[in-house]
């Protein structure tokens, strides 16, 4: 759906991003997982328009963003850390101003207002002013208005920021079912617990880099995280990849992610791998994610 090649932004000397890859499915979450600082609202801005590349596209399928800016944005919505609403208005003209503003054709903005309303669960609050409204449901309010235009991709910004765990969960069903629904979803944010829960796939953005990603579908295998001792050929990685208790072998620049599917299959990697890389077991996605957040941003601090 989305795909980000080498994008690069630089403030004078400070590089805030270099050279990150990324790409975004129809019908998948993708996680953008950093601390503050790490690049993550720098990479929505460049991906939206707001500021210029110094290097690198962005590309919607196999167009170039860059040249087809209008038609780029009409397939976008965006939802930020603070939904920009007008506090005096109720939650419907909101709505409506929005839709206007995508030039979404009257009767059919009328239409969709009480649809979404009632998607985001805040149909019995339309006439309400949003300054009544809670941070929870203001980000619903914003998900809506991001919904106007029938977006095929939607980016969320820190989402979760200030909300209480019921509006967290209610935040979480709503991004399952645009997910099922086809829609493609780019959320940044710095929680590993709602990026474990909610998000296929998750990258770990640090210090302007995109340090690894990690796929978090697979969730009857058990992976094994190799850090190499010193270069290895090809070969090594294809006679592990060739074992009957290996099911995928991910490989990085000095390591590699193997999904085994039973202890058999770890032992088998263990004897091959024996003193050419430290090895590192996970039982689960969200325990991996941890384990290897902890040491991309330990090891990027010490660079």
């Amino acid at each position: 759906m989305i795909t980000c090649q080498e994008i690069t932004k630089s403030y004078g000397e400070h590089v805030v991003l270099a050279s990150v890859n990324l790409d975004v499915r129809r019908g998948e979450t993708y996680g953008l997982l950093g601390p503050n600082g790490a690049g993550k609202t720098t990479t929505f801005k460049l991906v939206l328009g707001l500021e210029d590349l110094d290097s690198g596209r962005v590309l919607v399928g196999n167009r170039d963003v860059d040249k087809d800016r209008a038609r780029f944005l009409a397939d976008v919505g965006y939802v930020p850390e603070v939904v920009p609403v007008e506090p005096r208005k109720t939650a419907r003209q909101n709505l409506r101003d929005v839709g206007r503003l995508y030039d979404v054709a009257s009767q059919e903005l009328e239409d969709r207002i009480p649809e979404l309303l009632s998607f985001v669960g805040l149909s019995g609050t339309g006439g309400d002013r949003v300054t009544t409204f809670s941070k929870g449901m203001r980000q619903r309010l914003g998900i809506a208005r991001s919904l106007l235009h029938r977006p095929d991709l939607l980016l969320l910004d820190e989402p979760f920021s200030g909300l209480d765990p019921e509006a967290q969960r209610e935040l979480r069903r709503l991004v399952e079912t645009l997910a099922s629904e086809g829609l493609a979803l780019l959320i940044a944010t710095h929680r590993l617990a709602e990026a474990s829960e909610m998000c296929d796939r998750v990258g770990i953005l640090h210090e302007g880099r995109l340090r690894q990603e990690v796929p978090l579908d697979d969730r009857s295998r058990e992976s094994i995280h190799a850090n190499f001792l010193a270069p290895v050929g090809e070969e090594v990685l294809a006679a592990v990849n060739d074992l009957d208790g290996v099911g995928a072998v991910e490989r990085g620049n000095g390591w590699a992610r193997i999904l085994a599917d039973d202890d058999l299959g770890v032992s088998q990697v263990r004897s091959i791998l024996q003193g050419k890389a430290r090895l590192t077991r996970y039982r689960s996605p969200k325990r991996e994610l941890e384990g290897l957040y902890d040491r991309v941003t330990s090891e990027g601090s010490k660079a």
